[in-house]
């Protein structure tokens, strides 16, 4: 269990004095944490021009969580705040699997998908927001029906995981990167500062259904949630790196927040106040 952090029946709550996450009634945590998020955007940029304190923020830090948690949108934003480059680690298994239907690998091929992976690199392009591979650009592809029927296959295979993770961390090597997964804080950078957002499946349901809508790879909501319930099920089971939440990660659920209000309480969460 993560360090002050209630994994069942509690709900992340900060107090403003000392940034500390700790248990709370549900029927209070929005209250709470709405109020949190206003004060520290007010309190923020006040003190980074106080003479007396400024607030630092970790070089490195992984955010990871269950699929449309809102890690990916929240990550983004927490960068462009900072000024760090943002990393979205998803994309690497979803360019391998890009590359395995275009090669016709079968999905249950561990060998073949790993030599796949292992002569592959994923180029990162427009501050993570454009992905190629062999010089051609596949971001259009990548959450494609079909990239999200297989990516979980391909994702789950050791092998994969293993060259992945390499070109991740030397991604992460110069600092001042925000990087978010399923594995981050448990493998990828486990001495990162770590967070763990989280959202109720309905929630997840109702963003990656309003996500997909009005594009071409549109779906029902029932649909979206099997995808969901199928993905949670493969990225907790698999034997090779599962999704579970770091000892030392702050758990925040983002049910009913916007991503303006959930970055600030990462923002509140993992700023040291440091004296002059």
């Amino acid at each position: 269990m993560a360090a002050g952090v209630g994994l069942r029946d509690t709900q992340a709550c900060i107090t403003p004095k000392f940034y500390q996450i700790m248990p709370c009634r549900s029927k209070i945590r929005h209250n709470i944490l709405w109020l949190v998020a206003r004060l520290w955007r007010i309190v923020r940029p006040l003190a980074a021009h106080c003479t007396i304190f400024s607030v630092r923020y970790p070089s490195v830090i992984a955010i990871d969580g269950p699929v449309a948690s809102g890690k990916t949108t929240v990550g983004r934003a927490l960068a462009r705040r900072l000024g760090y480059a943002f990393v979205d680690t998803g994309v690497y298994y979803r360019a391998v699997t890009v590359a395995a239907l275009d090669a016709s690998t079968p999905l249950d091929d561990e060998a073949a998908l790993t030599r796949l992976a292992d002569g592959l690199e994923v180029r990162l392009g427009d501050e993570g927001t454009s992905v190629s591979i062999r010089g051609v650009d596949i971001t259009s592809r990548l959450r494609t029906p079909e990239v999200d029927a297989a990516v979980s296959a391909v994702a789950k295979v050791g092998g994969v995981r293993r060259a992945m993770v390499a070109q991740q961390r030397a991604t992460a090597k110069g600092g001042d990167v925000i990087m978010v997964g399923r594995d981050i804080g448990t493998i990828v950078l486990p001495n990162a500062a770590k967070v763990y957002l989280d959202a109720s499946p309905e929630e997840r349901t109702r963003r990656r259904f309003r996500e997909l809508a009005g594009t071409d790879q549109a779906r029902s909501r029932a649909e979206v949630l099997e995808n969901i319930e199928m993905r949670d099920a493969i990225d907790a089971g698999r034997t090779d790196s599962p999704l579970r939440i770091a000892e030392d990660a702050r758990r925040i659920v983002t049910d009913g927040l916007d991503v303006e209000a959930v970055v600030d309480v990462v923002l509140a969460v993992l700023g040291t106040e440091e004296g002059e």
